[in-house]
């Protein structure tokens, strides 16, 4: 939004920095130097970096919003407008979390179990070098992992700003475009709880959505690397894993619709907020404050009630996540034992490393996708509410060179609040001049 003055700003450090200075972070040493010396304020604010200020994200994603092509009967997708508008980027950072994750967890637990077996008492399998070069792979890999993980996060950081803006973007210059019916229908608490939460829920989406496809394949992976290593008595713990997931993915399912229901009932209760806010001085003249305040903590009930169940959902989730791991981990021993396997410090190395890579993707990563998932299809939805809403019409007017007297004409025109027919048959026409409008309360002064 333009509001006629600017500020001159210094230029964004990452707009002049070299590709050294992005590896290693050192753009932003100034800032912490100066932060050391004294408090950070308004003067030492830079430069939004060039490529997330919003009029070019916002101008690319209005292009391609009206440009999108839908079928008789359907509406305009927000989920596909991200999909074509970022999907290029979302996927190479995918694809190279996978390619960096199954490395890694493929070089790491044969590593550390080499290294501890070559400290068993009599054993002639590892030599000294061959314990130095597993030693090496060890601190090697997890140095490269942990410099890779800071930029792999920063890049999908940038990714969720760009999403987030992109949508506010769109949001606000639908907003400026909305038709007068559809503003009573769509209130201002739903346009900034879209802004505010559900462009949230869409940041949220892109840190988590992206690994949970990666971690599902790391873990077919490593359910490979634990059956080619122990056998059979492997097929146990896999077993409780892979009904564990499948038991979360239908959670994920009731949380979908729970949230929906949730979604829902706010919408309710914001709407009578809306209109009691709006018509609070006739509610104070009529003294009905009470029947409109028990209707409003009515609605406050049941959304509090649709929250708890949603909440004792997402810990359910979270409550088999965990337990999944352990259980898995114990009954993977003593199965392993019970076939009369030897349990060895290389092996015991072996299955706690392979499912410290499985713990993320278990008891977290899926879990907390799945609910992640439910609320970013939920929030598109209310977002899709608004961007799919009527807009006001163009003016087509021509101007005339003779003189012509300015009238308005309705004919035939009808009102309907939340789907609801609330005048119908309205004929009027104005000239120019008082024109006054009177009638009893309640009669629809206002609508029209």
């Amino acid at each position: 939004m333009d509001r006629g003055y600017g500020v001159e700003r210094k230029k964004h450090p990452k707009d002049s920095a070299s590709i050294f200075s992005l590896l290693s972070f050192s753009y932003i040493h100034p800032y912490i130097r100066r932060g050391n010396k004294k408090d950070l304020d308004e003067d030492d604010v830079c430069k939004v970096w060039s490529k997330l200020q919003s009029k070019h994200l916002g101008d690319k994603i209005e292009t391609l919003w009206s440009q999108q092509e839908v079928g008789p009967g359907k509406t305009k997708s927000v989920f596909k407008l991200l999909f074509d508008r970022f999907w290029k980027t979302y996927l190479f950072l995918g694809l190279i979390q996978l390619a960096v994750k199954i490395v890694y967890v493929s070089l790491t637990p044969l590593s550390v179990g080499k290294l501890v077996n070559y400290f068993k008492e009599g054993q002639k399998d590892v030599t000294k070098n061959e314990a130095w070069l597993y030693g090496t792979i060890v601190i090697f890999t997890n140095s490269v992992f942990l410099f890779y993980e800071h930029h792999y996060i920063l890049l999908k950081a940038e990714l969720a700003m760009k999403m987030a803006v992109s949508l506010s973007s769109l949001i606000y210059r639908k907003t400026l475009k909305l038709s007068p019916s559809k503003l009573q229908e769509i209130s201002t608490g739903k346009i900034v709880t879209a802004i505010t939460k559900d462009i949230s829920q869409v940041e949220e989406a892109v840190y988590f959505i992206n690994d949970l496809w990666v971690e599902l394949i790391q873990a077919a992976v490593v359910m490979y690397l634990l059956h080619n290593k122990l056998g059979t008595s492997a097929l146990t713990g896999l077993s409780i894993i892979l009904f564990i997931v499948v038991i979360q993915v239908y959670t994920a399912t009731l949380i979908l619709k729970k949230r929906k229901e949730v979604n829902d009932k706010t919408d309710k209760r914001l709407q009578l907020t809306q209109e009691i806010l709006t018509a609070i001085k006739v509610l104070k003249m009529y003294a009905w404050e009470t029947f409109f305040a028990r209707k409003t903590m009515d609605l406050r009930k049941k959304e509090i009630r649709s929250l708890r169940t949603l909440t004792i959902l997402k810990f359910f989730s979270d409550f088999l996540g965990s337990l999944c791991n352990k259980l898995s981990f114990l009954l993977l021993i003593l199965f392993y034992i019970w076939f009369g396997n030897n349990l060895t410090a290389e092996v015991v190395y072996y299955i706690t490393t392979c499912f410290f890579r499985l713990r993320r993707t278990i008891e977290f990563i899926i879990p907390y996708c799945c609910a992640i998932f439910a609320e970013l299809i939920a929030g598109l939805r209310r977002i899709e509410i608004i961007l799919n809403a009527d807009e006001i019409e163009q003016d087509t007017y021509q101007p005339q060179t003779s003189l012509i007297v300015p009238t308005i004409e309705i004919i035939s025109a009808e009102v309907e609040v939340d789907k609801t027919l609330i005048l119908k048959d309205i004929n009027v026409k104005l000239k120019p001049g008082l024109n006054v409008l009177i009638g009893p309360v309640g009669s629809g002064k206002s609508s029209y």
